[in-house]
């Protein structure tokens, strides 16, 4: 249930913080996937055509006709989802952009007796014997500073 919730709040704040991006990102996608049950009906009619033009030499205008079609529909098929993968670009910049301070603020705010709490660490999902190497390597300071690393700004922190 959590794994929806997290999911829907993603959706909720790619609406919230850059509308018109996230509605071309969903048009993009959708579009396209339309056009999966429109290439079942144009083959079987571009067929038809064919069959029909073998037998009495009467279906060439259909079959260009949906041939084009069908090409068409395979172009723009890619056109747009090649448009919806430019559009994550600029959503993962405005949301980077405009949740970085209330998520640096949360980091600020947040209390290390949390962590020592026995409930918070035995959530890890690594075996015990990989987080006691971790925790020897260094391995949580990474993690740390690549979360940081995210965040315009807070590249070089540590």
């Amino acid at each position: 249930m959590k794994i929806l919730r997290n999911c829907w709040m993603s959706v909720r704040y790619a609406f919230r913080y850059a509308p018109v991006n996230a509605a071309l990102l969903v048009l993009g996608y959708n579009i396209p996937g339309l056009f999966s049950g429109l290439q079942i009906v144009v083959i079987q009619r571009l067929v038809d055509g064919g069959i029909l033009y073998a037998q009495s030499g009467d279906g060439f205008r259909q079959m260009l006709i949906y041939g084009i079609c069908l090409v068409g529909m395979m172009f723009s098929w890619g056109v747009l989802q090649k448009f919806a993968g430019y559009e994550r670009t600029p959503i993962e910049a405005k949301l980077t952009q405009k949740l970085s301070p209330m998520v640096m603020e949360k980091m600020e705010n947040l209390e290390y007796s949390v962590f020592e709490d026995q409930g918070a660490q035995e959530v890890s999902p690594l075996p015990d014997h990989q987080n006691q190497e971790l925790l020897l390597a260094g391995g949580q300071n990474d993690g740390i500073r690549q979360t940081a690393g995210l965040f315009p700004g807070f590249s070089g922190a540590a």
